[in-house]
């Protein structure tokens, strides 16, 4: 618990500092930010990639965590969209649902079905995030690499991605009370919550996996971009390629069962299915395909809302 709280509280600050130098309104910043964390965070993955490869026999556990973040995946979605269903759904089955008319679509006079080159700027970032882990990887595996502290390197990395994000999300005027206010995402997001905590501990005894471990790499809530690397840096690089495998099955998943679930006025668990992505990644799906453009404003409080616990949740779960 002690290695938990004394990584928390730097995580603390540093996304506390970023709203903070949003205040001071420096053009500088807001212009340069979103490279500042890209580049943050693409150098962080091939940090990732170098402490996966420094692992003895990784190749050999390859297919076993494919695996095992498939599974975690598919129940926590599963756990988030049931309880949604049984929350916001199920008392109302006795009613006719609301018929959707053109009007009242997100966005009039779009195919329901995503163009693929919509498909493939979706599948960019992932793309790319899995490309740097690779090459990390490969720069450990093969000894390229010379010897350098990198792991104080990546923890000050990590600070200022975190600092970077915290600045992204005052620049989006994401304000707290607001997140709390809106009762339609805050019942979404503690739906979600739930429903991915029962999926991990539903799926961690059926297949014989850690449940501390299991229970940590739900926490990332689909941020595959920052779970993966809080493994990293707090000495659990396998948990952290199972996490960051685990959060780009969520993403992927969210991104399949969006149409399929809005077009059945089903957006609610839809929403779900993308946990945290649907503050940014999935959002622009979401509105595409929702409609209900109250859903769409949920959509964006529940992400909020999970992605400001997942820096806080990840530490708890390491001892």
């Amino acid at each position: 618990m002690g290695i938990a709280l004394s990584n928390l509280l730097p995580l603390c600050v540093s996304l506390l500092a970023g709203f903070g130098l949003y205040r001071f309104n420096w053009s500088f910043l807001r212009t340069h930010i979103d490279t500042v964390a890209s580049v943050s965070m693409y150098v962080l993955m091939m940090f990732m990639g170098i402490s996966i490869g420094q692992i003895d026999g990784f190749f050999d556990m390859l297919v076993r965590v494919g695996l095992t973040a498939l599974a975690i995946a598919v129940a926590t979605t599963a756990g988030a969209m049931a309880v949604i269903w049984g929350v916001m759904y199920r008392p109302q089955r006795g009613r006719p649902p609301h018929p959707v008319t053109p009007t009242t679509m997100a966005t009039d006079g779009i195919e329901a079905v995503t163009p693929p080159d919509r498909l493939l700027h979706h599948l960019a970032a992932p793309l790319k995030m899995i490309g740097m882990v690779a090459v990390g990887f490969v720069l450990a595996w093969a000894h390229w690499l010379p010897k350098a502290p990198y792991e104080h390197v990546a923890t000050a990395l990590l600070y200022v991605m975190t600092c970077a994000i915290g600045f992204q999300l005052a620049m989006s005027n994401v304000r707290f009370k607001e997140l709390i206010a809106n009762r339609r995402g805050l019942k979404i997001a503690l739906c979600v919550f739930a429903g991915t905590y029962l999926g991990a501990l539903i799926v961690a005894p059926l297949l014989s996996l850690p449940l501390r471990g299991t229970v940590g790499v739900a926490s990332g809530f689909g941020w595959a971009s920052l779970s993966g690397i809080l493994f990293s840096r707090l000495g659990e690089p396998v948990v952290g390629s199972i996490a960051f495998l685990t959060d780009m099955f969520r993403e992927a998943l969210a991104l399949i069962l969006i149409p399929l679930l809005s077009h059945r006025q089903r957006g609610k668990m839809a929403i779900g299915a993308c946990a945290a992505t649907c503050m940014d990644v999935t959002l622009p799906v979401i509105e595409r395909h929702n409609p209900d453009r109250r859903d769409v404003t949920a959509a964006f409080v529940s992400g909020s809302l999970l992605s400001f616990a997942v820096p806080f949740l990840i530490p708890l779960t390491v001892m």
